[in-house]
């Protein structure tokens, strides 16, 4: 049974194989964050703390985040499948019943990424704070949703056609306070990096902020996949207590 210990353990270590085994999946996703530095950049973002604040709302910033958001989901398609599998080879030749189930699973998520990412950029400036308050109780909810929806969309990705809303609940009826705790605890310190990078560019000499945005999107090409291997390592314990395991079928 995977224990707390050993899933956080292996969420860091099966990110890291992935990268070994699929290194240009995650050079996408560095490519992707490094385009959303260049437009930041080019709308003054890392000038000074005014730049940095003007700039958070830019179109062009935003457009970029949610294609990394969104590439990050695909990426994760990938991930999983690696992660079942432990081959590069049943990873990439995913069948037509996985991308069908994955191509549902991706309009959810992404349409659930989009409402917390959008909303407080096209609200009117008196709004902006209301909107936020409204968004921050809205992902309170959707955090422990996509812990419950967990193995549905890790079942998509390895064509398992058992996988619907329904099956995923019942499985994960039990492990969701779990789930939140290894996913949280996986991504929180990953993202005290990428922020500390990201904030401690802004007023830097160019030099400087160059060098630290391009850790930054290296950064963010591990971190996007430890967030998918999280995933994983929940839908395996979720599995085990079933009394079933996960296997590519697709």
């Amino acid at each position: 049974m995977v224990t707390f210990t050993s899933g956080f353990a292996r969420t860091y270590s099966e990110a890291w194989r992935f990268l070994v085994a699929l290194p240009f999946l995650g050079v996408a996703i560095i490519g992707v964050e490094g385009l959303q530095h260049l437009v930041e950049w080019r709308a003054g973002m890392f000038v000074s703390s005014a730049g940095a604040h003007h700039a958070a709302t830019d179109m062009g910033r935003m457009v970029f985040g949610s294609v990394k958001v969104l590439w990050i989901e695909l990426v994760t398609f990938w991930v999983l499948r690696f992660f079942v599998s432990g081959s590069a080879d049943t990873t990439l030749r995913a069948g037509r019943e996985a991308v069908r189930r994955y191509a549902v699973v991706m309009i959810v998520m992404a349409a659930l990424a989009l409402i917390t990412l959008w909303p407080p950029v096209l609200a009117p400036a008196q709004a902006q704070r209301t909107v936020s308050l409204v968004l921050l109780a809205v992902q309170l909810v959707i955090f422990p949703l996509e812990a419950a929806l967990t193995p549905w969309m890790v079942g998509a990705a390895l064509g398992d056609r058992r996988a619907d809303i329904g099956f995923s609940l019942r499985r994960a009826w039990g492990s969701i306070w779990w789930a939140l705790a290894l996913s949280l605890l996986t991504a929180v310190p990953l993202m005290v990096v990428h922020y500390a990078l990201n904030l401690g560019a802004v007023g830097q000499p160019t030099p400087v902020a160059a060098i630290m945005l391009a850790a930054d999107a290296v950064f963010v090409g591990y971190l996007g996949v430890a967030i998918g291997t999280a995933q994983a390592v929940v839908a395996q314990r979720m599995a085990e207590r079933a009394g079933d395991a996960l296997v590519v079928l697709a």
